[in-house]
């Protein structure tokens, strides 16, 4: 473990400053619960940038009377950057006596559910990481012998936010599981049942809203198990933007389900946990865990296991919901399919179309052109013999008009056949030709047909011998 803890200082070293963000309002969040008679209380208030790692310090030393939570939230920006004072973030780090290797964790924005150390034991810091979609969670717990009971700080890194007022929904989210069980506080385990949780709540809305969403697709498709096969308006817009919601919920399914996996290692660590705390207690010389202690413990494994039930159902709800968002997409797959035979019908359709008229014009311009032929001859001629040097005024010159208008265009129709019919007339005479092999060699055959059967004459010589 040590080797590694090198590694990940090294990796962490030469890194740029963070961020110094120009904050609203100077302040952060900041949040602590401590005893107060017979329960604990919630203490809310705002604290400058240079007062964070004092904050940490702060009743955190082990005494009787100290803060059982302390809690600060620090946003980053959109591209991860922590927004707060390089040096700040260096001293609240210490103040946590955070693992090196969950700093080099936050280095590289890792994904998951991770935890080093051992608080169980007296003088034990255990350090704990949490990356979630809306925030990184960071905390340190220390069993307190004094008190039998254990210490945290939690530091939660918000996600692609501004610092956030009290009474913004995200930090109230965040504060309802932790003001909830905030008697429980004493416990190691408090701090990851409460996120587990917050895990769990949000994990459930995003399966509600997404199951909205599956709802609506099928009812405006008319199939699945809120369709009512009814006529679907294939409009390519409408399936496009239903294609991209499918698309959407089907990335929020993924997620739920990576989320649900983390819940699960989170149960696994509480439950090694709470069966470890006792026997390390009784092994410490020093105290042993306090029977408040020990009831809160009691009490958040009790919960534990209805929470596990919660997750096992939400994973199989996040599953069916999976099923339903996939037919969906083959249903409006099928549809655009669909949508793109009738456009291509269209377009076969007006194609016919187009190559009717074009037919029909082409029987117009060929009407044209053989009216042409006939005339532009004769046409030709009359202009040719009404020239007065050639001397045709003659009556007895119209029959030789009339004959040579008549040789003309019977050659300039052959001519234009030919020119043009040329693979027909091909075809014609190689048919004619073929039948004319036909017909000669039907009737070779029937010459020699007739050959055959026609009787021996007997010739007769002058001796009257055969």
């Amino acid at each position: 473990m040590e080797g590694l803890r090198a590694l990940a200082r090294s990796s962490s070293t030469g890194r740029s400053p963070l961020a110094i963000p120009s904050m609203p309002h100077g302040k952060f969040n900041a949040f602590s619960i401590n005893p107060s008679g017979a329960g604990f209380i919630l203490n809310r208030l705002f604290l400058d940038q240079n007062d964070l790692p004092g904050f940490f310090q702060h009743g955190m030393r082990g005494n009787a009377a100290s803060d059982t939570l302390r809690m600060v939230i620090v946003p980053t920006d959109q591209t991860g950057r922590i927004l707060v004072d390089d040096t700040v973030w260096r001293d609240i780090l210490q103040q946590m006596q955070l693992d090196a290797w969950v700093e080099h964790l936050i280095q590289i924005a890792g994904n998951g559910f991770h935890h080093s150390g051992r608080a169980t034991s007296e003088g034990g810091i255990a350090s704990y990481y949490l990356a979630t979609t809306i925030s990184f969670d960071i905390w340190t717990t220390r069993w307190n012998p004094s008190s039998g009971c254990y210490t945290t700080k939690y530091l939660v890194l918000d996600r692609r936010a501004v610092n956030r007022h009290f009474n913004h929904p995200l930090v109230t989210w965040l504060l309802n599981p932790i003001d909830a069980f905030k008697d429980e506080s004493r416990s190691a385990l408090y701090l990851p049942f409460s996120l587990m949780v917050n895990g769990l709540r949000y994990r459930e809305s995003k399966l509600v809203s997404t199951l909205d969403l599956v709802r609506d697709v099928e009812v405006r498709t008319g199939h699945g198990s809120w369709g009512t096969a009814g006529t679907f308006e294939t409009q390519g817009e409408t399936i496009t933007k239903l294609t991209a919601r499918l698309g959407n919920a089907l990335g929020a399914l993924g997620s739920t389900l990576k989320h649900l996996n983390m819940i699960d290692d989170m149960f696994a660590h509480v439950e090694h946990l709470s069966a470890s705390m006792a026997p390390a207690a009784q092994e410490s010389k020093s105290s042993s865990l306090s029977p408040a202690t020990e009831h809160s413990n009691a009490s958040i494994m009790e919960a534990v296991s209805i929470l596990r039930q919660q997750a096992a159902a939400a994973r199989e709800q996040c599953k069916y919901l999976e099923s339903r968002v996939k037919n969906q997409s083959s249903v409006l797959f099928s549809f655009l399919t669909h949508q793109d035979s009738m456009i291509n019908l269209q377009v076969a359709n007006a194609s016919r179309d187009l190559a009717e008229a074009a037919r029909r014009d082409g029987s117009s311009m060929k009407t044209i052109a053989v009216l042409t032929m006939a005339f532009l001859p004769a046409t030709y001629l009359a202009t040719l013999f009404s020239m007065p040097f050639l001397g045709w005024e003659g009556s007895d010159k119209f029959a030789i008009y009339w004959a040579c208008v008549a040789c003309i265009t019977i050659v300039t129709f052959g001519l234009w056949a030919g020119i043009t019919q040329r693979q027909q007339i091909r075809q014609l005479i190689s048919r004619m030709r073929g039948e004319e092999r036909r017909r000669r060699r039907k009737e070779d055959d029937v010459e020699a047909i007739t050959i055959e059967r026609m009787p021996t004459l007997k010739l007769q010589d002058s001796s009257g011998s055969v």
